[in-house]
């Protein structure tokens, strides 16, 4: 299983189709990308509360292997942002982008970035953005399908379609 969770302090807000894509479409993408499967089923719910305003959005995504769960809270009490990732051999979870969890039976390790590196380097834009460029170099007009599934890019719009959909 794969969650993934945004959420922000007391941040209920009437600009729903921003904060959609602005914020949420952010853990949805990462949990798109983390699926190593077609997805099969999606269901999704979006909350207000009694002044219209956005305060929830969950989406839950089925393949034939796993199960994924991405959500934002615009009412929690902390900016936090978490990604766990759960297989028969062990769990991870990384907090804040910053640390990471792994869990193994009743066995807990902790791991933390260096200070010293960049915050692109840290969370994983530099990396990105060399496989990117190395892509546009490799691109002879033909390739397009292959570039994009060797850049797990597959997907890239399917994020774009459940929103739209979940605000219909």
């Amino acid at each position: 299983m794969v969650k993934v969770s945004k959420n922000l302090a007391n941040s209920a807000s009437e600009k729903i189709t921003f904060s959609m894509y602005d914020i949420f479409i952010h853990p949805l993408d990462t949990l798109i990308y983390l699926l190593d499967d077609e997805i099969l089923e999606v269901n999704y719910s979006l909350k207000k509360n009694q002044d219209g305003q956005l305060t929830r959005a969950i989406v839950m995504l089925e393949t034939a292997t796993t199960s994924g769960i991405a959500t934002m809270n615009l009412e929690a009490g902390a900016f936090t942002e978490e990604f766990t990732v759960e297989s028969p051999r062990e769990s991870l979870r990384l907090s804040e982008l910053c640390e990471l969890e792994k869990f193994t039976g009743i066995d807990r390790q902790k791991f933390g970035i260096s200070g010293w590196q960049s915050a692109t380097y840290n969370r994983g834009f530099d990396e990105i953005i060399s496989a990117m460029v190395l892509a546009v170099e490799k691109f002879d007009g033909q390739n397009l399908q292959e570039l994009l599934t060797e850049l797990r890019q597959e997907n890239i719009l399917k994020s774009h379609e459940i929103i739209d959909q979940m605000l219909k």
